[in-house]
């Protein structure tokens, strides 16, 4: 027969200390481990359906006109991933239901070269085809940094990440943060970076615990009702035909706005307790349905899901 189980009191000086690293580790493997956000869920499935595509990849290309100690810069790097847990986590599939893992220690993926006599069209393409380059969700890692060093004060840095660990707003706390991890390591110390706070973790539990109760039967309720009936496609008449398969290739075009037009623009906004955005964006509305005949039709707009003040630096 087995011995029966003993009280915390009869047990030796070692038997405590196996004890709890046996805890810690549970406890680690736990916090190692996360559903998905119901965002991650749908980049997800995106990722699924097209492997291979980088229409969710998140680019961020600059110019460093500077000398850089490349070295300190990697560490610089490499503290960013330390520091953040989303940097170091991947995603998959197991027993049917989605889950991040978040690994202990990731080497930052940096890559560093020397090309003092590439062309202007070479370091385009170069980072091109890193911008277009898949990311692999379950094995990582999830963000790529490289540094094209032409000349001692002339650098190109590219950071490339998937949507499913950055976006936009997490991105610019990460080179925010960068400036100063850099400084500490040329200088040889410690960052001094305030406490991370909470993690994305925190956020999927409270958003889970939100859309499992009253609120989140609310919000459901309302946004069938809002949505019901909206067409899947909007009809407009271009020029060319819409493809049968969504290709995610596409283009921007920019305009500047006569200082004139700006000034009234305001004046509407500020008359309606509006702000600009909203204003375009009702704009924007007008004229999609002049051109479309439909007067019931969806537009997706990013921001920046961050609700709560606790997840600013998430």
């Amino acid at each position: 027969m087995p011995d029966p189980p003993r009280s915390l009191e009869e047990l030796s000086l070692a038997e405590k200390r196996q004890l709890l690293a046996k805890l810690l580790q549970e406890k680690s493997e736990r916090r190692a481990w996360c559903p998905l956000s119901q965002g991650q869920r749908g980049l997800w499935l995106l990722h699924r359906t097209n492997p291979l595509g980088a229409a969710y990849n998140l680019s961020f290309p600059t110019r460093l006109r500077s000398r850089m100690n490349v070295a300190a810069f990697r560490q610089a790097l490499q503290t960013l991933v330390d520091r953040h847990a989303s940097l170091r986590t991947t995603y998959l599939e197991r027993d049917g239901e989605l889950w991040q893992r978040v690994h202990e220690k990731v080497p930052v993926a940096f890559e560093a070269c020397d090309v003092p006599s590439a062309s202007d069209a070479w370091i385009k393409s170069r980072l091109e085809e890193e911008m277009q380059r898949p990311f692999d969700l379950e094995c990582g890692p999830l963000l790529r940094t490289f540094l094209f060093t032409r000349d001692a004060d002339d650098h190109l840095f590219l950071a490339v990440a998937h949507h499913i660990v950055l976006d936009f707003w997490s991105l610019i706390v990460m080179l925010m943060e960068v400036r100063e991890t850099y400084a500490a390591a040329c200088d040889g110390r410690q960052a001094s970076l305030p406490p991370v706070g909470s993690s994305y973790f925190d956020f999927v539990r409270w958003q889970s615990s939100v859309l499992a109760g009253k609120q989140g039967e609310t919000l459901a309720e309302y946004w069938e009702r809002r949505l019901s009936g909206v067409p899947h496609v909007l009809e407009l008449p271009t020029d060319l035909p819409r493809p049968a398969v969504f290709t995610y290739r596409a283009g921007d075009v920019r305009c500047h706005v006569a200082r004139d037009a700006t000034s009234g623009l305001l004046n509407l906004a500020a008359e309606e307790r509006a702000t600009l955005y909203a204003v375009l964006l009702a704009a924007f509305q007008v004229l999609l349905s002049r051109h479309s005949g439909q007067t019931d039709f969806a537009i997706g707009t990013p921001f920046a899901g961050r609700s709560r003040s606790e997840f600013d630096n998430t």
